[in-house]
């Protein structure tokens, strides 16, 4: 489980958006700017174990998504009653 699958679930998840931003406000009350190796680029990341504490609590059935079926919105799901 790491930094960019966390960021990937959250992108799945029905409530993507409401989530993101509660992620991304974790993120910066947390983190810290740190050199991406990658791109090279200066990044805002907070602790592994901070952001997956946090993740599993919010996403706590993530290995049961069936990542193959696109995500349906909450409201969507509501109107299918």
């Amino acid at each position: 489980l790491t930094i960019e699958r966390i960021e990937k679930i959250i992108a799945c998840q029905p409530n993507a958006d409401a989530l993101k931003k509660e992620y991304d406000e974790f993120v910066a009350f947390w983190g810290k700017e740190d050199q991406d190796k990658k791109t090279g680029k200066t990044v805002i990341r907070a602790p592994y174990g901070k952001v997956k504490s946090w993740f599993l609590k919010k996403v706590p059935n993530y290995q049961e998504i069936d990542f193959s079926q696109p995500a349906v919105p909450a409201s969507a799901e509501d109107n299918n009653d």
